[in-house]
């Protein structure tokens, strides 16, 4: 049996300074995303970041970049530190899902 290869994209966001100098800063999430990919076996094709973009709606420019990357490509998952980095909207999550 061959081992199959897993591809992915990292998405990674913060809407605010205060949190871009916390604990959900940019590179924290990405290392973060890396560090499961790797774990899991997934090779990751892509990363995405938007900095200082709010999750209440999708009108994102990397958001917007990944969605349309992932339906032109093979992608098996999208790698999110937590949900809300994605969306904060469940009606904007489970259309991303759709």
């Amino acid at each position: 049996m061959e081992n199959e290869i897993k591809s992915a994209v990292i998405y990674t966001r913060v809407s605010t300074e205060d949190q871009a100098k916390k604990d959900l800063s940019l590179p924290y999430q990405l290392a973060q995303c890396q560090e499961f990919a790797k774990k899991e076996g997934y090779t990751v094709l892509e990363e995405f970041e938007d900095p200082g973009k709010s999750g209440r709606n999708a009108q994102r420019p990397a958001l917007q970049s990944m969605l349309h990357y992932v339906t032109e490509s093979h992608v098996d998952a999208v790698i999110v530190y937590k949900q809300d980095r994605l969306s904060r909207s469940q009606a904007d999550f489970w259309g991303m899902i759709d």
